[in-house]
């Protein structure tokens, strides 16, 4: 099969910069400058604002695909990022921090889909799985540089932290000159009805699709979905919203539950993240062999073990568990590897057409986000933060059960046994017409903050 080489463009150290804001200095900050003058509830009302301001993702591919703008975009993506970021840091009002958090999904939302419209619409389909994967990859990288700052900052005060943290995606506006022009740029708007579009679960996750997902299209095809892709869409969005419980509120629950300070939870996370780029490739090559139901099992039935080790350590009387609460955690966050591989290729492999499955896939994990987002909070007030660990346990075990009945795939008439096609959470593929990929490459999914990798 011929491969096309990756392509490293300066505009990637923008992206990368809102990779160490949107999913790794974003997801432990604001949850713990919330709660200095709020209740749980609160949290995850923010949190949950932030995750819906992701889902205005459709809106700003619309709007470059008909403004051809995309730099303008992109630029008011980072702007609006920062602010948000900025204006946080000034005030613990729980209604101004909600506003404030929907205005920051924005900002990610925008620049996130911009940018993978800038791969989208200037290369040949045959080579966005490449340099989509090298996108991807600075985006990751960010996010585990942007832990390690978090560790750095986490010092100087919450305030002073988030107010750094608003800097960053100013520095990004600086290479605005270094982003790419898109063809038809400075043209008469249009609409154009194949529109390449990125659906972002919270804090700008990688898991992305480029198909607008409409209410009633949507509808259509659940009507007219097989009833296996039925049970894996319940099946997806029970175990993400089981593990929203925790990481839309980690860094308050392992502090507050366990006695870990900000700094070690924000290298631990470091630490997880770098470790998890590494058995990417290895999961897809798993995959391969031995099919995604059964990896996707795997995934869940490992992070079912990890969770049920963070609630026993919750509840036992351990003289220092915080170190074993950073491991468990860190297990949690490492399941996401085979998870997302796995859960990936089902949702391509489904009877729908691939656009249609990926919209389905994507919405259905934001909204996981959601929900899981605003029922964390009123566990945590009514129950406490140990109540986190137990109902994520609860629901992964439900996923567990429903994952018995989602079978493995067949492959579609005219592909053999031996390839199969795969929508890749970083290297996307055609959205229309999908990419074939062979057995022996490996797919890379990067890292979900929201989902745990």
């Amino acid at each position: 099969m011929r491969t096309t080489k990756s392509t490293v463009e300066p505009w990637f150290v923008a992206y990368a910069l809102v990779g160490a804001v949107a999913a790794g200095l974003a997801p432990l900050l604001l949850p713990l400058w919330v709660s200095r003058g709020s209740t749980a509830a609160h949290v995850g009302l923010v949190m949950a604002a932030l995750s819906f301001g992701q889902l205005s993702a459709p809106l700003w591919g619309q709007l470059a695909d008909k403004w051809r703008a995309h730099a303008q975009l992109f630029v008011g993506g980072l702007a609006l990022t920062g602010l948000a970021l900025a204006s946080v840091s000034l005030t613990h009002d729980p209604y101004l921090l909600v506003a404030e958090s929907l205005v920051l999904g924005l900002g990610i939302a925008a620049t996130t889909t911009v940018a993978n419209l800038f791969i989208v619409e200037r290369y040949p389909r045959e080579s966005w799985s490449v340099q989509l994967g090298s996108l991807q990859t600075a985006y990751a990288l960010g996010q585990v540089g942007g832990f390690v700052v978090a560790g750095l900052l986490s010092g100087l005060g919450l305030g002073l932290a988030i107010g750094i943290t608003a800097l960053l995606p100013f520095i990004a506006m600086a290479f605005g000159r270094s982003l790419p022009r898109v063809p038809g740029s400075g043209s008469r708007p249009r609409f154009h009805l194949a529109l390449h579009l990125n659906v972002e679960p919270l804090f700008g996750s990688l898991a992305h699709a480029y198909h607008l997902v409409h209410v009633g299209k949507a509808i259509r095809a659940l009507r007219r979905a097989p009833a296996a892709l039925l049970r894996f869409q319940l099946l997806w969005f029970v175990i993400n919203t089981g593990s929203s419980f925790i990481f839309s509120f980690y860094p308050l629950l392992l502090a507050r539950l366990y006695g870990v300070p900000t700094e070690r939870i924000a290298w631990a996370y470091a630490a997880a993240a770098g470790v998890g780029l590494l058995l990417y490739g290895p999961a897809g090559a798993w995959v391969e062999k031995s099919g995604c139901a059964l990896v996707l099992r795997a995934g869940i039935a490992f992070r079912v073990i990890m969770l049920a080790g963070l609630a026993g350590v919750a509840l036992l009387p351990l003289a220092d568990r915080g170190l074993l609460a950073l491991a468990l955690f860190g297990g949690i966050v490492l399941a996401w590897s085979l998870i997302s591989v796995a859960g990936t290729t089902l949702a391509a492999d489904s009877a729908l057409s691939e656009g249609e499955a990926m919209g389905l896939f994507s919405a259905n994990g934001a909204l996981a986000g959601v929900s899981g987002a605003l029922l964390g909070g009123v566990l945590v007030r009514y129950f406490g933060y140990v109540s986190l660990p137990l109902a994520a346990l609860a629901l992964l075990i439900v996923g567990m059960a429903i994952s018995r009945a989602v079978p493995e795939p067949s492959p579609p008439e005219g592909r053999s046994e031996g390839e199969s096609v795969h929508l890749d959470p970083t290297k996307q593929g055609d959205p229309i017409a999908g990419t074939t990929v062979v057995s022996d490459v490996a797919m890379a999914a990067l890292p979900n903050p929201k989902q745990g990798g």
